[in-house]
């Protein structure tokens, strides 16, 4: 350093979603992997004191992954463990944003998946959710 006041700046201090320009906006790199996706999301309401089941296509852009590879894992019970998928849904207005929180069913590809896990990271422009596998017959009945 040459001469005047050098000054060091802590962020221990600052949240990293306030101090800009230090985590990119994933939302962006992640557009090229994105594709146009469509969910039936079970939306219950109640009605004359009865549970109504009402299956709601759900379009968003946005990419499925598995949690990790499949494989046969027998717990102690004996109960084997569900598949579990990921998805990755561009975060934007409300209207193009896939709102789902735990314990929502949704239906993909034939099979019923339960909501499990919710992180917003929205500020990087995507919302993450872990989905696992549910009891067919747990949403509405055909």
């Amino acid at each position: 350093m040459s001469g005047g006041n050098a000054t060091i700046l802590n962020a221990a201090n600052i949240p990293l979603d306030k101090m800009t320009g230090t985590i990119p906006n994933m939302g962006v790199a992640l557009l090229d992997w994105f594709q146009f996706l469509t969910f039936t999301k079970i939306v219950k309401t109640k009605s004359a004191f009865q549970l109504v089941e009402t299956p709601t296509n759900v379009s968003f852009w946005g990419l499925i992954t598995p949690v990790y590879g499949r494989y046969l894992h027998i717990q102690e019970k004996g109960e084997r463990k569900w598949n579990r998928i990921q998805v990755f849904a561009q975060a934007g207005p409300t209207d193009s944003m896939l709102d789902l929180n735990p314990d929502d069913v949704i239906l993909y590809d034939g099979i019923q998946y339960r909501v499990v896990v919710k992180k917003n990271y929205e500020i990087y422009g995507y919302v993450h959710f872990e989905l696992t596998e549910d009891y067919t017959g747990s949403g509405p009945n055909p």
